[in-house]
């Protein structure tokens, strides 16, 4: 679920979809949803939200493994910096 939401917020539109109820299904029992395009997303979050709408639910990535991802660590620390810049006492702890 977290990879759809995701995938909806990058480009306005559901991962799976499609011009009718029976086609949603279909994509999403197959996996199959529209790629996300190389401008203006990375090949790394590609890839993230690539692992989090894996079919096979076993080999999605847990909260723990996005929260511990490099690039994931990398923004949430600068916006933790900036925060701290601001003024605010921040850190992982209390994010």
């Amino acid at each position: 679920a977290l990879g759809c939401v995701f995938y909806e917020v990058l480009t306005g539109k559901p991962a799976f979809a499609a011009d009718n109820l029976s086609r949603v299904v279909i994509r999403v029992l197959r996996g199959q949803y529209d790629a996300l395009p190389e401008q203006p997303y990375s090949a790394e979050l590609r890839e993230l939200v690539g692992a989090m709408l894996t079919h096979d639910v076993h080999r999605r990535p847990t909260v723990n493994d996005l929260l511990q991802h490099p690039s994931v660590v990398q923004r949430v620390q600068g916006y933790l910096d900036e925060l701290g810049a601001a003024g605010d006492t921040v850190s992982w702890s209390t994010w």
